[in-house]
């Protein structure tokens, strides 16, 4: 954290022996080490050795350009000095206020006489003139430093992060995500702004949203009131650089966010001022007890919960490992393993999942997604969100121009392929045969960030020159009452009847293209590989009449094939008994933009007709039968029982739209599949039984279980045996 550490005392004072004793070399700058870097001991004529004085200069701008470097990140930094004077103390005021740190100072007030011991018993060139010592003793005695430096008598004073416990001040808290320039969604949720609740605010509040001005205004008039915490995240910086005029580094804050701000503002260099006052209230985080609540609030969220004094600002703004790593799994792992004191942490900044103990409030806010926030209560914790109707809906076709300025990014000639290559919801990767794979980021998927452009991307394959479309899934499709799009009521309002329900299969994603006279085989994301592999072994067991059929229907009409490929070189959870089958699903058109809702059903039938005849590997979807209601679709949900061959249904409506239903059994022996890989990381029989409360039976039937078998047998092998047990 931003703290600094200053050590206070002549020379055989014992500094060295107290950052010996609290272990903090890792953290120390020590003033004679930049001497001895410079130059060696040098001869006196005493006959012995001494570190030469000669290039203290030097020396310092060494020992500060390192605490700079250090303090850019926020890191705790103590510096092993004498600081016997006010000018030596005050050197360090500039860099302090610079990058918002408190600065301490722990004073050794060691008598003379046991100094001046002290100093004989040091190794010869490390010994001072006994008089250098006294004038130094005198100094400290003599020189009051002013309340710019606070005094320690323990380390544990800053070393023990302080947690503040509301219990008694707030009815309850509430705890916000990023806003990103989204001033109606925020508005939402503190329209009825209440004293008696603790507002705590995750940072990143601008840029990239389209309401930059009123949210800046609503954030300095909320900073200065006594229910509010604000933390400082990523975003911040680009502001305190402009109210201190430093670089901007930041090209969208520079040119987007920073006009709108200064929009009609006529006194400049008044609203600089209270954009800096704004700033330095800004927490690296937030640490609080609320009843039987112990939260800990960062901007990007921590592995773990070490002394929090000895994590960088860095760390808690910019967050641990990389963007795309999953913080909240990681927490969890090291908070069963008591490694993170107990609390509960809450973040932003990143799109992962939350875990019991880990809660990400990230929520893509400023594409349409959703501000999220977290009411915590006495007795229990409440997650919540507000839609944003509030932003750039043209923003693919802005980041597009984006692009085109940057010749580093290869567009393709299509416009259309081209606004999902630079979408920052799509991930696209280079693959064979000069091919480019879109496909939506996970943080679509966890978020649910689901539009017309995301909803293509999914087993998209285009040429990586023409943007002409290669290899074409289906559009995305949910699970029955897992968003919006598959709820009653939107179903109800948007199938067409008859809705025909087919097994759904428990394998992967298998596309067949022809390209170039060639069979091109591709999972969602990628035409070579090992499940690439799995599928194109199994294709070549199929008849060569299949093969044959397969390969005209694809190279004389353009099409994609869609199968699930069942393999028993990945076997998931339903068990096929050593059956492998490439069942064919859907034809669908090598065309972005695909006639129906998810897939064109006239279209697709027309050619599964022709592939309809008898072969042992390539089989045909099942149909289970026609809905022609609602009612029926939920009575077959309710009454499917036929886990042997399938981990659900998948509904088509008339009309393409398509969703889909997990059975029970599936969705059980799911989740006991995750506790198995958690029981494998480590064994650990309390922590397994504290996690997952409600499945102790299968735990206390897992944990009698041999290491050897828990660690290789296939989760199919174990769910046989237990059920086998069951009966």
């Amino acid at each position: 954290m931003r703290t600094l550490l200053l050590l206070r005392g002549t020379v055989g004072s014992g500094k060295s022996t107290f950052i010996k004793k609290n272990s903090l070399e890792p953290y120390a700058l020590e003033a004679d080490k930049f001497r001895l870097l410079i130059s060696n001991p040098k001869l006196t004529k005493f006959g012995d050795f001494e570190i030469s004085q000669k290039n203290d200069r030097l020396a310092w701008e060494m020992l500060f350009n390192c605490l700079e470097e250090r303090m850019k990140k926020g890191e705790f930094t103590v510096v092993d000095a004498t600081h016997t004077t006010k000018k030596a103390m005050n050197s360090y005021k500039a860099l302090a206020d610079k990058y918002k740190y408190t600065i301490y100072y722990y004073q050794l007030d060691t008598p003379l006489e046991e100094c001046i011991e002290n100093n004989k018993k040091r190794e010869s060139y490390k010994q001072v003139d006994e008089n250098i010592i006294s004038r130094m003793f005198r100094n400290i005695q003599n020189e009051k430093l002013s309340g710019s430096f606070k005094r320690i008598f323990d380390i544990n004073e800053i070393i023990n992060f302080y947690v503040d416990d509301v219990t008694e001040k707030y009815d309850k808290v509430r705890i916000i995500g990023d806003i990103h320039s989204c001033f109606t969604a925020i508005s939402e949720i503190v329209k009825d702004f209440d004293k008696n609740t603790l507002y705590v605010f995750l940072g990143d509040f601008l840029d990239r949203g389209i309401e930059h001005k009123q949210t800046l205004l609503l954030m300095l008039n909320l900073y200065k009131k006594e229910n509010v915490i604000m933390i400082e995240g990523n975003h911040e910086i680009h502001l305190e650089n402009f109210a201190n005029d430093f670089k901007i580094n930041s090209k969208e804050f520079l040119n987007v966010t920073l006009p709108a701000i200064l929009e009609n503002e006529k006194n400049i260099d008044s609203f600089k001022r209270e954009i800096r006052k704004f700033y330095k209230k800004l927490r690296q985080c937030y640490a609080f007890k609320f009843h039987n609540h112990k939260i800990l609030c960062t901007h990007a969220g921590l592995s773990f919960v070490p002394n929090l004094a000895l994590v960088s600002t860095n760390e808690m703004i910019n967050g641990v490992g990389s963007f795309e790593t999953e913080i909240g799994e990681l927490y969890e792992e090291n908070y069963l393993k008591g490694k993170c004191q107990d609390f509960v942490q809450v973040h932003g900044h990143r799109g992962v999942n939350s875990t019991e103990h880990s809660i990400c409030l990230e929520g893509e806010v400023e594409y349409g997604g959703e501000l999220k926030y977290l009411d915590v209560m006495p007795d229990k914790i409440l997650q919540k969100s507000v839609i944003n109707p509030v932003y750039d809906r043209d923003y693919l076709q802005h980041e597009l121009e984006k692009a085109k300025e940057n010749k580093q990014i290869n567009l393709t000639v299509d416009e259309d392929v081209n606004k999902l290559i630079v979408s920052k919801l799509i991930s696209v990767k280079k693959t064979k045969p000069n091919l480019y794979s879109l496909n939506f980021g996970r943080n679509v998927f966890r978020k649910k960030l689901w539009n017309d452009s995301t909803i293509k991307a999914r087993g998209l394959f285009v040429d990586a020159e023409t943007g002409k479309v290669k290899i074409r899934s289906y559009n995305k499709f949910f699970n029955y009452g897992e968003n919006k799009y598959s709820t009653r009521e939107y179903l109800e309002n948007n199938i067409v009847y008859p809705v025909t329900a087919y097994e759904k299969y428990n394998g992967f994603l298998g596309i067949l293209s022809v390209i170039d006279e060639k069979f091109v085989f591709a999972t969602k994301s990628v035409t070579n590989g090992t499940h690439v592999k799995y599928f194109e072994t199994l294709f070549e067991k199929a008849s060569e009449k299949m093969k044959s059929e397969i390969f005209r229907i694809c190279s004389e009409n353009d099409v994609s094939i869609v199968f699930e490929v069942v393999s028993n070189e990945d076997r998931h959870i339903v068990d096929y008994f050593g059956k492998e089958h490439l069942f064919i699903l859907d034809v669908i058109d090598n065309s972005l933009f695909i006639n129906g809702v998810h897939v064109d059903n006239n279209f697709s039938e027309r050619f599964l007709k022709e592939l309809n005849f008898d072969d042992d590997v390539v089989k045909m979807k099942k149909e289970i039968k026609k809905c022609n209601n609602f009612d029926e679709i939920i009575n077959l949900m309710e009454n499917y029982d036929n886990f042997e061959n399938a981990e659900g249904i998948v509904f088509c409506a008339e009309n393409g739209l398509m969703f889909k239903y997990k059975a029970k059994h599936y969705n059980l022996w799911k989740k006991r599949r995750g506790i198995l890989e958690f029981y494998r990381k480590d064994f650990n029989k309390a922590k397994l039984a504290g996690r997952y409360k409600d499945e102790q039976e299968f735990i206390e039937w897992l944990i009698e279980l041999d290491n050897d078998k828990v660690e290789n047998a296939h989760i199919i092998d174990l769910m046989n045996e237990y059920e086998s047990k069951k009966k």
